[in-house]
């Protein structure tokens, strides 16, 4: 998700500019990459300065969905330590 959240501003990033704010490695951006434009979630762009990155609007969707769940177990967690009685 990482990779979605760095191109969520809308933007066109380039790889390099991914990796650093993903924390990724190159190995690992490269496929992660590969596999979110083949599923759709990110569009590969080619210019003349470079390849460049975006977020699809089925990639936004996913994006959000995922915040969404993420917010209910952070949810939960709060409710669940709030429960815990100390001896």
């Amino acid at each position: 998700m990482a990779i979605l959240e760095a191109l969520s501003g809308g933007e066109e990033l380039r790889a390099y500019h991914i990796a650093c704010y993903a924390r990724l490695k190159w190995v690992e951006l490269a496929k992660d990459l590969e596999s979110l434009v083949a599923l759709g979630l990110v569009e590969k762009k080619s210019t003349k300065s470079g390849v460049l990155y975006s977020i699809t609007q089925s990639g936004k969707s996913t994006l959000e969905k995922y915040r969404s769940v993420e917010e209910v177990f952070k949810q939960s967690l709060k409710t669940d330590i709030s429960q815990i009685k100390v001896k």
